[in-house]
């Protein structure tokens, strides 16, 4: 899954999570109704592939294939 921190990011807040902070070098979205914050790794200067975590993440967000493949329109 080639996607990058940015990609992740904008899916993301396309699917109604909100940037709460930035801790370090990860980017911690938050969406009412979810207890859990999701964090994606966002290293300044390198937007490389997140790979197989971004599928982890996505999971996390409650965002299935479907939903993703519509977001990324």
């Amino acid at each position: 899954m080639g996607i990058t921190a940015k990609q992740l990011i904008k899916i993301l807040k396309k699917n109604g999570w909100k940037l709460a902070r930035i801790n370090s070098s990860h980017h911690i979205f938050v969406k009412e109704g979810y207890d859990r914050p999701v964090p994606v790794p966002f290293h300044k200067g390198k937007d490389d592939n997140l790979g197989d975590f971004a599928k982890e993440i996505l999971k996390e967000a409650n965002i299935d294939s479907k939903t993703f493949k519509e977001i990324q329109k």
